[in-house]
Order: structure tokens, then sequence, then C-alpha cells
């Protein structure tokens, strides 16, 4: 058959009876196929057929009496007339959206070229098995979730949890939940630690999560990296804390001449001998600082009484650092008498051992890295301060 415009589709079957079986209170039935109208199908019941204007509609598969049939078995068959099947479009505002309502979810289909959805509720998105998930603005893919559950953000292959990637500054903004412009946003991990970014231009690195974050580090607007301090000082400093600086236990030695890689404060027990003499100490104590690689200290001494006799230097043991090797790092000292006067008139030198926790005391400087001897009987209170500062290595 010869057509003007577009071929219609056409399925061909062949001609069907549905039987039904009535039971004086069923009006509907499902047919086996869909009719377009009461003119597509003959109706009998217990052989009497049907006027299709009154005792009955159609509409899709289902047909509908307008009086339920008597009871009986298959004492109902409908004939179908038509020998084609074809697409019927529906009449347009014929079909409404609870036609297409999902019997496993909720809500209604959208058939619009540009919907506008209002408080759509989706449960999930996913992708097909190894293709990664993408979502598009403006026809340019602006976020991308790959098959290893990366999440880039101006980016397709993210190599990273969160990769962000932007071609402007500011790619990323923090905010805080109040939503005003001179707040500070945070970002925190799970465990309590992050950092923030302040309005003022700093950057905050602190413990605790969202509301108890508190701040314990900054970096402000010039540069200046603040510990303990949420301004800086009058110094000008760029490394400036609020309690100070810890140095480890075990000094970790810096060859570089401008780092200053230990400090440390404490006291330590002065031990003073002399061969042949036996001192009586009613007080020894000694203190220090160490910055870097010089020691300075500071010793007291108080002795009721010497016994013995003879010449000789003495020694006085139990640096807290050992001297260095180096002849020119020795390092110097002084002695201050509150008593004995008359003993320490025969002192004339005080002087560091080379490579030792050492001091040697004695009557001048002989040479050879040597103090010359002295007599050391004293038989009233001698009461000394030495101070002064060596090397260690």
């Amino acid at each position: 058959m010869s057509y003007i415009g577009n071929t219609s589709t056409q399925q061909l079957y062949s001609p069907t009876v549905d039987y039904f079986s009535g039971n004086g209170s069923t009006t509907a039935f499902i047919l086996s196929r869909p009719a377009a109208s009461v003119a597509d199908v003959q109706v009998t019941i217990d052989n009497v057929a049907q006027n299709p204007s009154s005792a009955y509609t159609v509409s899709g598969s289902t047909i509908t009496f307008t009086s339920a049939p008597l009871s009986g078995t298959n004492n109902i068959y409908v004939r179908y007339t038509s020998l084609v099947t074809q697409s019927i479009a529906p009449g347009q505002g014929t079909v409404t959206a609870t036609s297409f309502v999902s019997s496993t979810g909720t809500g209604a289909g959208v058939f619009q070229t540009s919907p506008t959805i209002t408080t759509p509720v989706i449960s999930s998105l996913s992708s097909a098995s190894a293709t990664a998930l993408t979502l598009q603005s403006a026809g340019t893919t602006a976020i991308t979730v790959d098959t290893s559950q990366n999440v880039g953000v101006g980016i397709t292959s993210p190599t990273a949890k969160l990769h962000v990637s932007s071609s402007t500054t500011g790619s990323v903004i923090v905010q805080k939940w109040t939503d005003s412009a001179t707040d500070t946003g945070y970002l925190t991990t799970i465990s309590g630690g992050g950092c923030g970014v302040g309005a003022g231009g700093f950057l905050a690195l602190g413990s605790g999560g969202g509301a108890s974050f508190t701040e314990r580090m900054r970096i402000d607007s010039s540069g200046r990296v603040l510990v303990g301090l949420t301004s800086a000082n009058t110094s000008g400093a760029n490394f400036q804390v609020s309690q100070g600086v810890t140095f480890p236990a075990t000094q970790s030695a810096s060859s570089d001449a401008n780092t200053l890689d230990d400090y440390e404060e404490g006291t330590w027990t002065p031990v003073l001998t002399a061969s042949g003499y036996t001192f009586t100490l009613t007080g020894q104590n000694g203190v220090y600082t160490k910055i870097g690689n010089c020691v300075n200290f500071k010793i007291y001494f108080v002795s009721a009484y010497s016994t013995g006799s003879g010449n000789t230097s003495g020694l006085i043991t139990g640096l807290p650092f050992a001297t260095s090797n180096i002849a020119a790092n020795y390092g110097g000292c002084s002695m201050y008498p509150d008593t004995g006067a008359a003993f320490f008139s025969r002192v004339g030198c005080i002087r560091t051992n080379a490579g030792t926790s050492s001091m040697a005391i004695g009557n001048g400087w002989s040479g050879s890295a040597t103090v010359s001897a002295l007599n050391w009987a004293v038989s009233g209170t001698m009461e000394w301060e030495i101070s002064g500062h060596y090397f260690t290595t």
C-alpha cells in the first residue's frame, strides 16, 4: 500500500479472544492487549452481545462494564476486531504526571526541556562500572568522581581524595558558619587538628574542630610566625613565642655558624682538690648557662679550713660539659674573694684544662698549658667565687 508521508509502523497478529469468568460483583477486567476504543473489541456475556456505546468502556488494557456480569465460568469473552496494533499518541493533557510514577520510588517524572524542580530528593547518583561520575555546568565538567573515588573540582583526573584546580586565585574559600565576611574560616580534621584563614590575612594553625577550634600558632599578614601569640610584639622578629623555646636534651649540633643549636640552664656541684691537702667545705655549688658551644658558669666555695703542706696546683672538677681540645677555645675566668684575702693573694692563674671537665688553679702561668704550684694551707675560713666561660665541643 502506498502512503503519503511517513510509513506507519505496523505489527500484525492473529485474532485473539479473551475469556473471563463473572462473579456478580467485579466490573473491571484486564485485557491481554490494549485497545484504543470500544470499537476495537466485541464483547459477549452469556452468549448475549453487549452494546459498546453503553455496556462497557475500555482504557488501554482495562475493560470496565457498566454493571457486574453474572457469575459463570468463561461466560465473558472479548474478541478483538482490529488486526493491526498501532502506536497511539495521547491527546494533550490526557496523561498526568502520576502516570509516570515508578512503582519502586516516589515523585513524578519530569518531561520538559528545561524543567524547574522544587526540592527534589535524590538518594544516590551512580556511574557504570569502571566509569567516572561527572557533573556538568553550562556544558563543562565541573566535578569528577573517578573510579578510585577521588573527587576533582575543576580537574578531570584528581590525584587525591579532594583535588581542586583553578586558573584563578582564591580557588577555595573557607568561611565560618555565621556567614560574615569578617569571620575566620576553618579546615579541620576528624581528629581535631586544622587550620584557619582569618579576615585580617593571617593563617592560623590549631586544635579542636568547628566551634571548638583553638588557635595555637599563626602566620600574620607580614609573614611573621607567632606561637602562642595573636599579634606581634615590637621587636619585629620574624619568629616570636609566648613561652620560650625548648631545645632537645641531647644537642643536635649544626655546622652552620649562624644556627643556634642548643640552649641549656642548670646547676652542678664543683669539687676542689689539691695534692697533699684536705679541704673542709661547708658550701659548694655551681650554675651554668650554655648557649650553642659556649658555657658560662659561676662557682661558689666556702672552706672552713685546709690542712696539708707543700706547694701544688689545685683542681676544680665536675664541670657540666667537657672543654674543647682547641687551645684557642679554652676560655677564661676570674675569682673574687669574699674572705681569706691572704690566701687569694697567692692565686695568680685559673684556667680550664683542654678536653676535660676540670679547671686548674695555681700561682701563675708556667707555660706549656700548665699553672705553677702554690701553698694551699689556710687556718681560717676561705670564701670565694669564680665566674667565667669556656667552649665545649
